[in-house]
């Protein structure tokens, strides 16, 4: 789910255009004549839906129905916690296809919230076939709109020691191709790559629908280059620790792992209290938060399979089950992450 952004609170408004505007809807592109530019606003904690078995609608939808009732209100569909490399092309339509039934988007009365598809891929041709399909316009109880608000992409991965040029030319053929406003992931830990501030600026000049960054990595000096090399746009970092030190450094909002989902409330409760000058509170949160990722850590288990274990405290019925490479949370250690789970949104609600 996202926390939202620090910056800006005004909906973004478009002018008559084939597509009702959505959130993050890029302006003056080529297909839908847009000419405003959406104010920033409204990023994010994210973690990716949580099924890479046998996806079931019902499991699915309450699942998100439970990021909905935490405040969660902007989310990324098929992202590395739903293990989106280990699922198929079919698979990764079917999840954007089940969270666009759920999660409203920006549809003028509704709530400002945002569905995010991960179209990443090695393979170009397979992220220009998800970004179609994540464009395409169906009938949904709000009427007409796309099936994702955004996407968000990885440079291409596993080729190590590529030269930046080549990085280069393959973001600029998904941010030619895209309708829908675009967000870089760096992930250089699993990608052996990374997309560089300069890049980034160079990029951000060249096509009005790069809308921000999601940077993986643990230091916000780093991630604060990105800000500086083009202020207008959104800088998220993926790491659960450092929710307040991102939104202090003047960046727009966490993107959280696996464990965020199952800790979504305090997760969303750190940017409020950020937002109103509470910064005792959010701090505290963030330390709550930090107790529970120490405890995983002790427990020698990994954010994915563990962030699926403890959202078993809310929805039982969820299945841990993790995909190869990727091992599920051992039995023996199961209830010891839900204890810890449990403890820590009591210490989260002790502080209201």
């Amino acid at each position: 789910m996202f926390v939202p952004s620090a910056s800006g609170s005004q909906r973004p408004r478009a002018d008559t255009c084939s597509k009702p505007p959505t959130c993050f809807q890029p302006p003056g592109h080529h297909r839908y004549g847009l000419t405003r530019r959406p104010e920033s606003r409204q990023l994010l904690n994210a973690t990716a839906v949580q099924f890479t078995s046998r996806l079931l609608s019902r499991g699915l939808r309450q699942y998100l129905k439970f990021l909905w009732s935490q405040g969660g209100r902007n989310i990324i569909i098929n992202g590395t916690s739903g293990e989106f490399a280990a699922m198929t092309i079919a698979e990764r339509k079917q999840a954007l296809e089940e969270a666009r039934s759920v999660w409203p988007g920006d549809q003028g009365g509704v709530e400002p919230c945002v569905l995010m598809n991960n179209v990443s891929s090695t393979c170009l041709e397979e992220i220009l076939e998800l970004l179609q399909h994540s464009e395409e316009q169906i009938s949904t109880p709000r009427g007409q709109q796309a099936r994702a608000d955004a996407v968000l992409v990885l440079p291409p991965y596993y080729l190590a020691g590529v030269p930046e040029e080549g990085n280069a030319a393959f973001l600029r053929r998904v941010l030619a191709a895209s309708s829908l406003p675009v967000y870089v992931y760096n992930f250089p830990a699993n990608t052996n790559c990374m997309v560089s501030p300069k890049l980034y600026a160079q990029l951000a000049q060249e096509f009005p629908n790069l809308r921000g960054v999601k940077n993986t990595f643990e230091n916000t000096q780093l991630a604060k280059q990105f800000k500086d090399a083009a202020p207008q746009l959104q800088v998220y970092v993926g790491s659960d620790k450092l929710s307040v030190d991102t939104l202090k450094n003047g960046m727009d909002g966490v993107i959280g792992g696996g464990g965020s989902s199952a800790m979504a409330g305090p997760f969303v409760e750190i940017w409020h209290a950020h937002q109103r000058g509470d910064l005792k509170r959010a701090r505290a949160l963030q330390d709550i938060m930090d107790t529970w990722t120490a405890k995983r850590e002790e427990l020698g288990l990994l954010d994915i399979p563990a962030g699926k274990a403890a959202m078993q405290h809310h929805l039982p019925f969820l299945s841990p089950t993790c995909r190869p490479p990727l091992m599920p949370v051992p039995s023996s250690n199961i209830q010891m992450v839900h204890e810890a789970t449990a403890m820590a949104l009591k210490a989260a609600q002790c502080l209201r």
